[in-house]
């Protein structure tokens, strides 16, 4: 057998093997996962279980959608601020009283921006999706 055809074979054998490792470990996190105590686990189990959830969920959040997430959550917050200003000054005194308006107006506002965040996107991926 040649040398060109060994370390072939040698170079397959790793690499299974570092498959069948692999395979392994994720097994092996899952297992950790479903198990986990936070209440009585060890820092060192605790830091094991944070490598099993990268493990396991590899794909963190890019910038963007971390800047989305953050931008709906800042639009609802001022979309609340708004409705409780908005109802404070301008309610018309329909749940007794110009505070309760104003936490009444502002939960419908945030309900509003909620919705907008959410249906917003599946709208344009519905509309992109239509015409594509």
């Amino acid at each position: 057998m040649s040398t060109g055809a060994i370390a072939g074979v040698v170079v397959v054998n790793a690499a299974t093997a570092n498959a069948v490792a692999q395979a392994a470990a994720l097994e092996a996190c899952k297992a950790r996962v479903i198990g986990y105590q936070h209440q009585t686990a060890t820092v060192e189990e605790k830091r094991s279980y944070a490598d099993c959830i990268k493990r396991l969920h590899p794909n963190p959040m890019t910038d963007g959608e971390a800047l989305a997430v953050k931008a709906a959550i800042a639009f609802c917050i001022l979309a609340f601020l708004g409705g409780c200003v908005y109802g404070w000054l301008k309610g018309e005194k329909l749940f007794g009283g110009s505070l309760r308006d104003g936490i009444v107006w502002g939960v419908v506002w945030l309900l509003a921006a909620v919705t907008i965040c959410i249906a917003g996107p599946l709208v344009v991926k519905a509309v992109l999706f239509l015409f594509s």
